[in-house]
């Protein structure tokens, strides 16, 4: 089974051109909610809302979130080993 980024640059008609919009159904949706709290990811939020609005909404749990800042954080980038060797000197000394 080929990803959709493979069929999608394979097709040399789509050549230069970028995904401006673009349409998940229902049944795609709600398979990515479920499974996202099954992982733990997000819950049902409990913020009352007026009674005319039935619509369902989701939080982060705090786990998801805490996952999250862990992926989307920005690495200090690492010393070469030879800066490194000199500022673990430096720290020892």
């Amino acid at each position: 089974m080929t990803s959709a980024r493979e069929a999608y640059r394979s097709n040399k008609k789509l050549k230069g051109m970028k995904l401006r919009e673009f349409q998940f159904s229902r049944e795609q949706t709600e398979t990515c909610v479920v499974q996202l709290r099954a992982l733990g990811l997000i819950r049902e939020n409990q913020k009352p809302r007026s009674v005319k609005d039935t619509r369902t909404y989701w939080t982060l749990t705090p786990y998801g979130d805490h996952l999250m800042v862990q992926l989307r954080a920005l690495r200090r980038t690492p010393l070469p080993s030879a800066e490194a060797g000199r500022e673990l000197s430096r720290a020892r000394a």
